[in-house]
């Protein structure tokens, strides 16, 4: 359950929880747990409709989005600037 909690935590430690990654985690065991129980039972692999592709694709962009925002600039790579001569 720690590992769980950990997982989910932005600073690694299991006191603060993202929202925003239990969000995406929801989002996707919703839309893919279904698929792969089906895919063990039937031993075929069933499709996706394009509404569940952008469903889980959605949620892994906007989190994506979200993390590059909240990035500082200090984790950002620093800009050459041209020497003088």
């Amino acid at each position: 359950m720690n590992l769980l909690l950990s997982m989910l935590s932005e600073d690694g430690s299991a006191a603060s929880v993202s929202t925003m990654r239990v969000a995406v985690l929801l989002v996707v065991l919703l839309v893919l747990a279904p698929r792969i129980v089906t895919a063990i039972k039937t031993g075929q692999m069933p499709t996706l409709s394009a509404e569940e592709m952008g469903l889980v694709l959605g949620a892994l962009g906007i989190k994506a989005y979200q993390r590059g925002k909240e990035s500082t600039p200090a984790d950002a790579p620093a800009a050459t600037q041209p020497q003088p001569k």
